[in-house]
């Protein structure tokens, strides 16, 4: 059992000639809530947990190797440092207690580094995407993610903030952007990203009013 859950699987240890584990497992229906406490975690991630992995190794984090997948259903993640840091970024608080209805990552371990090429938090107004890289034994990130808002919730934010966004088929506003840092204070080139978009349409009125004749100011 873990955290209220099912666990199954296998741990293989072998000392001779040198020492070398094999760890398989499956975790069914166990509580984020409970495990990160369990663990000794001020995390607030909460949910249920689904997974699967095989790691094996022979000492420290640098000698893992493996590769799994997680999924967390009924997700939340109050006061996350990336999430609070979009919402004062957008000005949208919604931002900062988000609930998910999926949360899944899949998950490669070599090297001391944890890739992670599929990141997934998808709830009904808002989305995180992408893939990037975490440093086991530093703890800096480095990832590539797509933020997507519901037209409601984009509604929320700034006219110059929205013009950054593209709009895509479903309707929901989307702008890509890189994730920095470390883990437990991650950093975003959003605040670049949106002076860009300010700059271009600015100079795109510049151009209009240049071609079209547009209304000069009175001194």
């Amino acid at each position: 059992r873990l955290a209220g859950g099912a666990v199954t699987g296998e741990i293989r240890v072998d000392f001779n000639p040198a020492m070398r584990y094999i760890l398989q497992l499956a975790v069914s229906g166990a509580n984020v809530a409970t495990l990160l406490k369990e663990a000794g975690s001020a995390g607030t991630l909460t949910g249920t947990l689904q997974a699967r992995a095989r790691i094996e190794g022979s000492g420290g984090v640098a000698t893992v190797k493996g590769a799994g997948q997680a999924e967390i259903k009924d997700c939340r993640w109050p006061k996350a440092p990336l999430f609070a840091g979009l919402a004062g970024l957008l000005q949208i608080p919604e931002l900062g207690d988000p609930r998910f209805d999926e949360c899944r990552v899949e998950f490669a371990l070599g090297g001391g580094q944890a890739r992670i090429p599929v990141v997934s938090f998808k709830g009904p107004a808002f989305e995180l995407t992408g893939r990037g890289v975490t440093n086991l034994v530093t703890s800096v990130i480095d990832y590539d993610l797509t933020l997507a808002l519901s037209p409601g919730l984009l509604a929320k934010a700034p006219g110059t903030i929205r013009a950054a966004f593209k709009k895509r088929p479903d309707g929901f506003g989307t702008i890509p952007f890189k994730v920095t840092g470390v883990t437990g204070s991650p950093k975003t080139d959003l605040a670049s990203r949106f002076g860009q978009a300010l700059a271009i349409e600015a100079a795109k009125e510049g151009l209009l009013n240049a071609f079209f004749g547009g209304k000069k100011k009175q001194p």
